[in-house]
């Protein structure tokens, strides 16, 4: 269909696809109808462009970054992400708090709703923490509700525990390289 001569010819080869199709490949059916729209867009350009819009190569298509960047941003823009940063003092011995913090690694990860977690620790001020991404407010909330949260409180081991919920900041995050995408990415 990409290599009609013209839009209308286009447009009859989608429909004998769809007949052809329909009972056997629903799915196939739908991405195409899906992702029409995109596949037509090049009979916007004038004809001598026809080649470079076709490829999927990088070095031949001008317009691959642009595409690349504006899918991106969509898909950002899909979910609605937080960041959970979470500090704390601790008054024990980095060892401790490490194999302490270890036992609680496996139920954190298991949490609803989080992609990952990053440990924190700086021993010289006693201080460690973690920053989190969650999939949505709800579930950086639920966490923050649960009792993993509730026995850090109740730890003599700790003080001075503070929680602070952030947006993500999506296209600064894209540029700079942040780790958001490769969540997305194992999320689908």
């Amino acid at each position: 269909m990409m290599y009609a001569e013209t839009r209308a010819v286009c447009e009859a080869q989608r429909q004998q696809f769809k007949a052809q199709y329909w009972r056997s490949s629903p799915k196939a059916v739908e991405a195409l109808e899906r992702e029409w729209e995109r596949l037509v867009t090049l009979f916007a350009f004038p004809q001598a462009h026809w080649r470079h819009l076709r490829t999927t190569s990088v070095v031949e298509s001008p317009f691959a970054a642009v595409w690349l960047r504006t899918t991106a941003a969509k898909r950002y823009k899909s979910m609605s992400r937080r960041i959970l940063q979470i500090n704390m003092k601790f008054s024990i011995p980095r060892a401790d708090l490490e194999a302490a913090c270890l036992d609680v690694a496996q139920p954190i990860a298991d949490r609803p709703g989080l992609r990952w977690k990053v440990w924190l620790m700086n021993e010289v001020e006693h201080e460690a923490g973690g920053i989190y991404l969650f999939e949505s407010e709800a579930a950086a909330q639920s966490y923050l509700a649960s009792p993993i949260v509730a026995a850090l409180k109740a730890s003599p081991a700790v003080s001075n525990i503070s929680a602070k919920l952030f947006d993500v900041l999506d296209s600064h995050t894209a540029i700079t390289r942040g780790p958001v995408k490769q969540a997305l990415d194992v999320a689908v």
